[in-house]
């Protein structure tokens, strides 16, 4: 029989080793990434000069940026998935006394009895929608406002009333922030690739 305490055990291992390995494997993809991109100053320097008069609609140089290019918009898109399921771990997660999908009642119900709670949902998928269109500062905006509201929500700043308060704790809390904090290095990785 299955207790409640290797229901939360097991969901606990899986949010360790999805950050454990998660985030290095981001780091080396991207690490990866521009070491690719790069083209050492011989090979740069021989491309110009045989192409000093004309200019080649397609030069190894242009293929090689595209690749890199279509490279890091597949990443940012891997971080955006690795955010949206962040958060559905947090939708099946423990939440309180609730110990399977509490999440997923936390936020059908917290529309309706405690909308200061739910209110960093709506920010999350607006930034979230607005990352997978490629405006990662407004998304970025949307993300950052979110993990704060949802930080400030998980401490328990929050209360309902003087006789009642509401702790919003469980593994269900760590993937709802983390989904958020994805969200935002996400959105910091456009910004900078973007850049480039």
């Amino acid at each position: 029989m299955v207790n409640d305490s290797d229901i939360e055990g097991s969901l606990f291992a899986a949010a360790y080793l999805l950050m454990v390995s998660g985030i290095p494997v981001a780091i080396l993809i991207f690490v990866r990434d521009k070491k690719r991109g790069q083209a050492t100053t011989g090979e740069k320097a021989e491309l110009s000069n045989s192409n000093n008069s004309h200019t080649a609609p397609s030069s190894p140089i242009d293929h090689a940026q595209s690749e890199v290019k279509t490279t890091r918009e597949r990443n940012l898109k891997y971080l955006l998935l690795l955010s949206l399921f962040a958060y559905i771990c947090a939708l099946i997660s423990p939440l309180g006394d609730i110990k399977i999908w509490g999440g997923l009642l936390a936020l059908t119900l917290g529309i309706f009895l405690f909308p200061l709670f739910w209110a960093p949902n709506p920010l999350f998928f607006a930034g979230w929608a607005l990352a997978m269109k490629g405006r990662y500062q407004l998304a970025m905006t949307f993300g950052l406002i979110a993990t704060i509201w949802a930080t400030v929500v998980v401490s328990g700043a929050f209360t309902t009333g003087a006789e009642s308060e509401i702790y919003v704790t469980g593994i269900a809390s760590g993937f709802w922030i983390f989904s958020k904090l994805i969200l935002v290095i996400a959105c910091i990785t456009g910004i900078i690739c973007s850049k480039r």
